[in-house]
């Protein structure tokens, strides 16, 4: 299990190591979280890709930016320069 923060200030889920995938590798999640007024709301499935990476989006509140994560994003851009 990954995390990722996107720059766009959502944060991403990537779930790696599932079953075999037919075309060769593994089946993973990507699941993309944003910041809504839907309380903690649900995954919506978007799509499943070539190489079995299975999408979905999660509208909550809980994704909306807090001081803290904007720090991490912050820290995060830092660094990588």
């Amino acid at each position: 299990l990954a995390w990722e923060f996107l720059y766009n200030e959502s944060m991403v889920i990537r779930i790696t190591g599932g079953s075999p995938c037919p075309g060769g590798g593994r089946h993973k999640a990507k699941i993309e979280f944003s910041c809504s007024n839907k309380s903690e709301g649900s995954p919506v499935y978007i799509e499943t890709t070539k190489d079995c990476v299975h999408i979905f989006s999660w509208e909550t509140t809980v994704a909306c930016p807090t001081l803290v994560i904007l720090l991490f994003i912050k820290i995060n851009k830092m660094l990588q320069h």
